[in-house]
């Protein structure tokens, strides 16, 4: 089972639907039909009743969601983390005449500062 994977499974919960899960993942419907059936296959039960068109998780797909939503929110904590330590700091120029510059630059950049660490 990959991540992606368990990502469309939660999608299509969230939506209820295989089609309105695609439309918001941006990707075809069959590779989330295959996706869910590749997960059903591995663990050899249905995760969800289809009705008319929508779905309707069993109780092994809420025991499953519960799961995974968990581990996909640390996924998503650790993207975050990993991106946050890629950026580099930034640089910023600042001109001012020296009589301005004494008085108004020293608040001014401490207020950038604690907005802006990065920078």
């Amino acid at each position: 089972m990959t991540i992606a994977q368990m990502q469309y499974f939660r999608a299509a919960c969230q939506y209820q639907s295989l089609a309105e899960a695609s439309e918001a993942l941006h990707i075809s419907q069959p590779s989330i039909s295959v996706a869910i059936r590749d997960i059903e296959r591995e663990f050899n039960t249905a995760l969800f009743y289809r009705i008319n068109k929508r779905l309707k998780l069993t109780q092994e797909g809420q025991f499953f969601l519960e799961k995974i939503d968990s581990i996909l929110n640390e996924v998503d904590a650790l993207e975050k983390q990993m991106s946050a330590m890629g950026k580099t700091k930034g640089l910023l120029r600042i001109a001012t005449c020296p009589i301005a510059g004494s008085e108004m630059i020293p608040d001014i950049l401490r207020g950038f500062k604690k907005n802006n660490p990065d920078i």
